[in-house]
């Protein structure tokens, strides 16, 4: 699902102009608020959320100071592949033949 917030109203006539071309799943999964985001949001994650604490946060600061607060953490998720191209880890013989079937399969 893909929300935006604080949209330009240039955002908003692009997307009126654009939403008749877009197919309709893709449609229900996109959804544009201006300043009046808190509800909607708070709709989908919950008022305690990261993200909606620092929206609210930065709306209700002056912009110089809101330019200082920074974003929450993106998620707990920790990438491996830094670990895998500077060599440290080796992938499992599982993994290689995984990788080796779909390479054979695609090729087909």
């Amino acid at each position: 699902r893909v929300l935006v917030i604080n949209l330009h109203w240039t955002m908003t006539a692009f997307w009126a102009a654009v939403s008749p071309l877009v197919d309709p799943v893709t449609k229900r999964r996109m959804m544009f608020c201006g300043a009046d985001f808190a509800n909607q949001l708070e709709g989908l994650v919950g008022p305690d959320h990261p993200y909606l604490r620092y929206a609210l946060r930065v709306r209700s600061l002056p912009r110089q100071e809101a330019a200082g607060i920074p974003l929450p953490l993106r998620s707990p998720f920790v990438p491996g592949w830094p670990k895998a191209v500077k060599g440290t880890t080796t992938p499992s013989r599982q993994t290689t033949a995984a990788s080796e079937a779909d390479l054979i399969h695609a090729t087909l």
